[in-house]
């Protein structure tokens, strides 16, 4: 989904750029793909992290939330914990998408008409 969009993004760069006669080479289209959530996921036993000396971030997994357990004796990080939002995010990653314009000072009043273009012929995208 995140090559289809990449996709359309440059596709709409050459659309809106021809359109609106801005030159393509003031256009920038930056992604981020795949940046995870959280620095340890779900399914890598803490114990085992903290045990492995082939480690790029040791205090990472110092730096954990932890949970008291039930009993009291205990805690554990709150990724393990499998009912809690944390764990839920551990599973995820992040994909964004801008699109950056460089207009010169004198061209500032097609910012608007470039969002009003964007916004009526590729509403498909999702924009925030």
């Amino acid at each position: 989904m995140f090559r289809l969009q990449k996709k359309a993004v440059k596709d709409l760069i050459d659309d809106v750029a021809g359109k609106l006669g801005i030159p393509k080479d003031l256009w920038y289209a930056w992604d981020q793909a795949g940046m995870p959530l959280t620095k340890v996921g779900p399914n890598v036993p803490i114990s085992s992290a903290y045990a492995d000396e082939e480690l790029d971030d040791p205090d990472r997994y110092q730096q954990l939330i932890r949970i008291l357990d039930p009993d009291g004796k205990g805690s554990r990080p709150i990724v393990e914990v499998r009912h809690s939002l944390m764990c839920a995010l551990s599973a995820q990653a992040w994909y964004a998408l801008r699109v950056h314009v460089l207009l010169p000072a004198d061209n500032e009043h097609v910012r608007s008409q470039i969002h009003s273009h964007v916004l009526k012929y590729h509403a498909d995208l999702p924009w925030t």
